[in-house]
């Protein structure tokens, strides 16, 4: 498993949250 610093997270968190809006 490949280990994500939380600027990371965060970035993937609002990616999803993005396109859960569109």
């Amino acid at each position: 498993m490949s280990q994500k610093s939380g600027k990371d997270i965060l970035q993937d968190l609002n990616n999803e949250q993005q396109a859960a809006v569109t």
